[in-house]
């Protein structure tokens, strides 16, 4: 079983993605690695700087020093985390017990959406979060990644990917026509996926995105968008 899966190759066995490469416990050892770091660096580097000087040499060394156990830490601490497909279902797992499934043989819902980063972190402002969800009996599976805006124009079904709105453009369609009370609707199911997904959502790379939807495409065209 490997992480990605080239378009043309049929499924003939279960694909099985690790998800979660920057864990939870990766980002609060990476905080740590800093802070601890830059205070050492800070009290080294005060023996022969002085001023604004030794702070900045030492919140430097505290980011290097931070990178490089990020670096590490993704490479060898993985989350635990599965996102798998196979004739049956798709399910996530986390150290081989299942957390949430959709049994692909009966009718799924599935929710695709999106919104724009506001402010630079761990992706660029202005890139995308693209999220899949796929909706089952009062349950949700959601998965997403992160985008560039041109290679989000790029994707299968991005045309599907509905742009959450803010809180005051839903109020407003509240009283609108049936078009907006139907497009309201949406935004509340979709709000609440995007809830689910902060919380339980599964992070793919950008690759790992790609093959997931072609494999639902190919797998299970009774329910998943095929154009």
């Amino acid at each position: 079983m490997t992480d990605t899966l080239p378009f043309d190759t049929p499924l003939s066995s279960p694909l099985s993605l690790a998800v979660d490469a920057e864990h939870g416990g990766i980002r609060t050892v990476g905080c740590i690695t800093f802070f601890l770091a830059s205070v050492a660096a800070f009290f080294l580097f005060s023996l022969v700087l002085t001023g604004v000087l030794t702070l900045m040499v030492a919140l430097l060394t505290g980011a290097g020093i931070a990178f490089l156990a990020d670096y590490w830490m993704k490479r060898h601490w993985p989350s635990g985390r599965r996102l798998v497909v196979n004739d049956r279902s798709i399910h996530i797992t986390q150290s081989d017990k299942i957390e949430m499934q959709v049994d692909a043989s009966r009718q799924v819902n599935v929710l695709p959406w999106r919104f724009t980063v506001k402010r630079n972190g761990r992706v660029k402002k202005g890139w995308y979060v693209i999220a899949l969800g796929l909706e089952q009996d009062e349950m949700l599976l959601p998965v997403y990644t992160f985008m560039p805006p041109e290679r989000f124009e790029q994707l299968p079904l991005s045309d599907l990917f509905t742009a959450l709105q803010r809180e005051e453009k839903k109020e407003k369609a509240v009283m609108g026509s049936a078009r907006e009370l139907k497009q309201a609707g949406l935004q509340h199911r979709l709000q609440d996926a995007e809830k689910a997904r902060s919380l339980l959502g599964a992070e793919l790379t950008l690759e790992q995105f790609e093959t997931y939807l072609h494999t639902l495409q190919t797998q299970f065209p009774q329910w998943m968008p095929q154009k």
